[in-house]
């Protein structure tokens, strides 16, 4: 998993333009269509799930401005900073974080897998949705909140941590690329009330959770046996689908391709109209006007992405089907690797980044050993 922690200070309008823009016009979850798009589970201390929905854009919505997406009740007021600009006027601007999120993601070339094969497609789906609740569980186990007056405050565990997950499939260059948002609200409940997250402690978390999510994913069992009986041989220890490394470089061409185009209508419109910002819709158009412009096989732009994926790697002289199957991987209990084995990795590992860790630092190293090794288990473990 690549990225880290982000905290998003904004309004809730903004952050649902911002998932609805992260992925492109073809993606099958597309939060404007109205549809629930968005999985919302509350979590107590134990990281146990108790209440789960589904939001559409609107509850979403409400859930980013700190009110109950179910009942709307309100549960704090976001703080501003106002400021004076270099021209005297008054700015206002957000400065309470509303959520933290950091990204479920893959190596292209398993996103790649998912499009050629539908079986290798279910078993990722379920690989990140195990790791977004891996990660769920970790968050509320491990987050705090500050109770008590000014200059007296303590730490106290957090009752309640609500977390939602937005799954995309498609990056805005419209190629392959599985990742879903996971947010963590910054309003937790603990002691009789809603208070805020002591962000300062869950920043220190974020290799902790990458190291969590990654092992989830490089270790589900189900997506590794999908992978060997469709012939596709998987790296545990880098997350790549080595025989389709190719294939990615392939797509991620087109993105680039894609990309610039869209800079280069960008650079025209501004040239045009100086001194004005382009709005969401018109970044939107540039975008599908980009997709299309100069792709392989034109005629069939109606095709499914999946369809148009595979064909752009048949036209690159790429074997997109007739893999032969290879056997799964030895599975490994977790009763077979050897404390003192796992703390020398664990340990090289941070040496070699860093001269100091946090006991969350070694954590996320714990999970980078455990991913790049078949390790069968239950989630608890």
């Amino acid at each position: 998993m690549r990225g880290g922690l982000i905290f998003y200070r904004g309004i809730g309008s903004a952050a649902r333009a911002y998932l609805e823009s992260d992925h492109s016009h073809a993606d099958d979850y597309y939060l404007e269509h109205g549809a629930a798009v968005a999985e919302w589970t509350a979590l107590d201390s134990n990281g146990q799930v108790f209440d789960r929905s589904s939001l559409d854009g609107d509850a979403y919505q409400a859930w980013v401005d700190w009110q109950d997406p179910l009942t709307l009740a309100k549960r704090g007021n976001p703080r501003d900073e106002v400021r004076l600009s270099k021209d005297g006027e008054v700015v206002v601007r957000p400065s309470s974080p509303r959520f933290v999120e950091m990204t479920v993601n893959c190596d292209k070339s398993l996103s790649v897998a998912a499009a050629m094969f539908p079986e290798v497609s279910a078993a990722l789906d379920a690989a990140q949705a195990q790791a977004v609740e891996a990660m769920g569980g970790y968050m509320a186990q491990n987050s705090v909140t500050r109770v008590g007056a000014r200059g007296a405050q303590r730490f106290v565990p957090v009752e309640r941590l609500e977390q939602v997950a937005v799954v995309h499939r498609t990056s805005r260059a419209g190629d392959p690329h599985r990742h879903v948002h996971v947010q963590w609200n910054t309003r937790v409940y603990a002691e009789g009330q809603w208070r805020g997250l002591h962000t300062a402690a869950t920043l220190r978390q974020q290799a902790a959770l990458r190291g969590v999510g990654e092992a989830a994913i490089n270790s589900n069992a189900e997506l590794r046996d999908a992978l060997a009986r469709v012939g596709l041989t998987f790296d545990a220890a880098t997350g790549k689908v080595t025989n389709l490394e190719e294939h990615a470089r392939v797509l991620s061409k087109r993105a680039d391709q894609i990309n610039r185009h869209a800079a280069r209508f960008e650079a025209e419109w501004r040239a045009a109209h100086p001194g004005q910002e382009p709005d969401r819709a018109l970044r939107l158009r540039w975008d599908q006007q980009a997709w299309a412009l100069d792709r392989p096989q034109k005629a069939n732009a109606n095709m499914a992405s999946e369809a148009v994926w595979l064909q752009e790697m048949k036209d690159a002289g790429l074997q997109v089907d007739g893999f032969a199957p290879t056997a799964p991987a030895e599975r490994v209990t977790v009763g077979a690797l050897t404390a003192d084995e796992l703390t020398a990795e664990v340990l090289s590992a941070a040496e070699a980044r860093s001269s100091a860790w946090s006991i969350a630092d070694l954590e996320g190293y714990v999970g980078l050993a455990v991913a790049a090794r078949n390790i069968e288990s239950d989630a608890e473990s």
